[in-house]
């Protein structure tokens, strides 16, 4: 029987995850910083404890991000990757999976930076690592799903920034779960990056408008300019973005990533794996239901 470690399985796409592999028979060791009901407390940065719980495991999946914490990025992210994954080849684990997001540009927002930092450090580590780049996720509980959902109900005229525009390939988050239990059984000589998007290619404001028409309102009538902010969220002094609460950081971290296309330009996932995402229209309805 295959073994497996989720870190992060209490997100909105490591919940998912955790049933599905339990349900294709795979033993999995489920762990969040916190915890919770079925998931072992661990923290991704503690050397010891990561030996403990990777000590006989054939796979591990990094879902982590640190989109609510307040402080850098770079560092928080740059510690903790470089510990699971010493600590995951200390072990002898087999293969490492992670889940990032599509990255074309050289300047990049803070948060998607240190997604792709993230992704360097572990396919690095000398274990096989399969990484995955999506777009936006579309489904409940999906930070960023759910922070274009809020702004589509809270507008009272939808009237929307000039990113809308960037190009986007949505993808339903079942969709991406069936590409993260896929990677058990792709071949490997040594670590591959796959950009994974839904069916449609578009536009963010593609996105706000099959939400706003679920939940049966007009779409964006006009897109204005808007600047950059004259400083991330993530660069604030850690006690200053303590003050800040925490929803507010995850959303303005958020909207400094939507500046960029994520749009999916090398299609081998599709040649490499069986799953055929299914469209816009279909995971926004999923995710509104």
């Amino acid at each position: 029987m295959t073994t497996a470690l989720v870190a992060g399985a209490t997100g909105h796409v490591g919940s998912r995850l955790v049933g599905a592999l339990a349900e294709r028979g795979v033993d999995v060791r489920a762990i969040s910083r916190n915890g919770g009901e079925g998931v072992t407390a661990g923290d991704v940065a503690d050397r010891g404890a990561m030996l403990e719980l990777l000590a006989d495991v054939d796979a591990a999946y990094y879902l982590v991000h640190s989109l609510g914490l307040a402080g850098e990025f770079g560092e928080d992210e740059r510690n903790a990757a470089t510990t699971f994954a010493t600590a995951a080849r200390d072990r002898g684990v087999g293969r490492l999976v992670y889940l990032g997001g599509i990255v074309h540009d050289d300047e990049l927002s803070p948060h998607l930076a240190s997604r792709r930092e993230v992704g360097e450090i572990l396919r690095g580590s000398g274990i096989p690592t399969v990484e995955f780049r999506t777009s936006i996720v579309v489904g409940a509980g999906s930070a960023s799903f759910e922070l274009v959902r809020d702004l589509v109900d809270a507008l009272p005229v939808l009237v929307g920034p000039d990113w809308l525009d960037n190009p986007a390939q949505p993808i339903g988050v079942d969709d991406v779960v069936a590409y993260l239990v896929a990677a058990l059984d792709v071949p490997l000589e040594g670590s591959v990056v796959y950009e994974i998007g839904g069916a449609d290619r578009g536009t963010y404001r593609d996105l706000v408008d099959e939400i706003a028409r679920g939940r049966g309102r007009s779409g964006v009538l006009a897109s204005l300019p808007v600047r950059p902010l004259p400083l991330p969220a993530s660069a604030l002094p850690e006690r200053l973005a303590e003050l800040v609460p925490e929803r507010a950081r995850v959303a303005a971290n958020l909207l400094e990533s939507l500046r960029h296309g994520t749009a999916v330009e090398d299609d081998s996932a599709l040649r490499d794996f069986d799953v055929r995402p299914i469209g816009l229209r279909e995971a926004v309805a999923d995710a509104l239901a």
